[in-house]
């Protein structure tokens, strides 16, 4: 996104929040505005390279203020008020693109209590207009303190991990949202290759409380901290435990 918005550029490579993964921080040097689409060609590119249905990704606004480096606004609110109105154009391309849901990425904001209001309101902005399904992701830190607000975001898919931090399953369960919830049951920071058996237990579970037209089934974050092989290891085995529950849910699919 960076190299596409007036007012910032690329900086200098940062440690990824607690991986062994490595990004440029934006530098803010003035004020954003989106220049044009980021993502799109990409978006295209994957989404022709298979008959289903590919989602778009995009960086959370509060996760994107928390890496960048702000010359500029040094007001963290005004910062990610101003990103998210750029999100929001970057939205709107995605939709044009055919995108059926576009995932925004919060990583930073669990544990984050005092700033999910902010939070709410620039996912309001980013999802001002849209037709297309949007989601917001969360992973890396736990999100049992802001749940409650969660729920009530303007979105209708909820990423929620629940392989490196099991308790949230119990959490989703008993308050689910009213929308569609991704169970991030496979360790996308973990070489180890999971049971079929032990993943299944976990969407059964989720399918016979939520019905499974309203249950995904998704690694708990992205997966470039794999090395390429595996990652598509855990991926078959994953889609081998899909293939489980789907056998033992008549009719109905988890996905």
């Amino acid at each position: 996104m960076t190299r596409q918005l007036d007012g910032a550029k690329p900086g200098g490579l940062l440690r990824y929040f607690d991986n062994n993964v490595y990004y440029r921080h934006p530098v803010i040097q003035g004020p954003i505005r989106w220049r044009g689409p980021a993502t799109v060609d990409d978006y295209r590119t994957a989404a022709g390279a298979t008959r289903r249905p590919v989602k778009a990704v995009l960086p959370g606004p509060i996760t994107y203020a928390v890496l960048a480096e702000d010359r500029a606004y040094k007001n963290f609110e005004m910062l990610a008020r101003a990103v998210s109105e750029a999100l929001h154009q970057e939205a709107l391309a995605l939709q044009e693109a055919g995108a059926p849901l576009i995932q925004i990425d919060e990583p930073a904001l669990g544990g984050q209590p005092a700033r999910l209001a902010l939070a709410r309101a620039c996912m309001e902005t980013i999802a001002r207009g849209l037709k297309t399904k949007v989601g917001i992701a969360t992973y890396f830190k736990p999100v049992q303190e802001i749940w409650t607000g969660l729920r009530a975001f303007p979105v209708q898919v909820w990423q929620v991990d629940v392989a490196d931090r099991p308790a949230q399953l119990d959490m989703v369960l008993n308050a689910p949202p009213d929308g569609e919830v991704v169970f991030g049951c496979m360790d996308a920071r973990n070489t180890r290759l999971e049971e079929r058996d032990t993943l299944a237990r976990t969407l059964e579970r989720a399918t016979d409380r939520l019905g499974a037209d309203r249950v995904w089934a998704s690694p708990n974050a992205g997966l470039e901290f794999l090395p390429h092989a595996t990652a598509q290891k855990k991926m078959a085995r994953l889609a081998e435990a899909v293939g489980a529950v789907n056998g033992r849910t008549a009719g109905t699919a988890a996905r």
